[in-house]
């Protein structure tokens, strides 16, 4: 019989990567493995762990090997359907905390795996939290990470700020728009590690020629609607200049500014 050692010795990949993975299989963390390194493990569990050992040679994404990521101190799970959760996301939540005190609704377009609004429904819970996505197969991650984790957000499937979602708004709200679209142009494509461009969804990832396409015309729908409202946006910082001057000419009575994130990039494009 082998131990967890002797079976970690057998992979090629990160010793990181192989112990939270032996770790899944196991149904313990990371730390409970290497605190028992000369545990015997039996053949099931050995066969299944070298079976996720081989798939991640191949660049499949520990997350989605695992169907969880965490994020704000949170799992979620997520599948080839929904992004996988970045940790520089979880500065918008923050920002959008310090705005949203007292506003009557957050509205989180393109929800993906609902990581930031079912985060925001927890951090805000006197708010009301409305998430929407053009994927089905997203919205239901997104409904089940709500559940498992007792969030109350309101879903819907629709395409940015369609029919469905702005009938969720009217003139007597003061809304929050929270969004991290699809930013990425479809060149990066060829530059991308393999773990993000064979297997990250292309729809939550790319946007036109210079990525920008879906957060412009959010904006503009946004513009033409009659409500009170801030805009908390994560953006492709090649993008962010040209964006904040749009902002400026879309809503001239609004404060725009840009924040960088933890890498000193101008990450996050804000409407107040």
């Amino acid at each position: 019989m082998l131990t967890l050692t002797d079976l970690l010795h057998k992979t090629t990949i990160d010793p990181r990567e192989a112990e939270l993975l032996l770790a899944f299989v196991l149904k313990k963390d990371r730390p409970y493995v290497i605190a028992h390194a000369k545990d015997k493990v039996g053949s099931k569990v050995a066969k299944t762990f070298l079976s996720l050992v081989q798939r991640r040679k191949k660049h499949e994404p520990i997350a989605y090997l695992t169907g969880e990521q965490p994020f704000f101190g949170r799992d979620f799970l997520v599948n080839r359907h929904t992004l996988i959760p970045r940790p520089e996301t979880e500065m918008l939540i923050g920002l959008v905390k310090q705005s949203a005190k007292g506003r009557s609704v957050i509205v989180d377009v393109g929800t993906g795996s609902g990581c930031i609004a079912v985060t925001l429904a927890l951090e805000c819970p006197n708010a009301r939290v409305v998430a929407s996505d053009v994927s089905s197969a997203a919205l239901k991650v997104a409904k089940q990470n709500a559940k498992q984790l007792g969030a109350d957000v309101e879903f819907v499937k629709d395409n940015l700020l369609g029919k469905k979602l702005k009938s969720e708004l009217n003139s007597k709200l003061d809304v929050v728009f929270v969004a991290n679209l699809p930013y990425l142009p479809s060149s990066d494509k060829k530059t991308m590690m393999p773990d993000v461009a064979k297997y990250e969804p292309s729809k939550a990832l790319f946007a036109g020629r210079d990525g920008s396409t879906l957060v412009i015309k959010l904006l503009q729908q946004i513009r033409m609607l009659n409500v009170q409202c801030s805009m908390f946006f994560e953006v492709d910082p090649r993008q962010t200049e040209k964006l904040a001057a749009l902002a400026h000419q879309l809503f001239p009575n609004h404060k725009v500014s840009i924040k960088q994130d933890l890498c000193g990039r101008e990450r996050f494009l804000i409407i107040t």
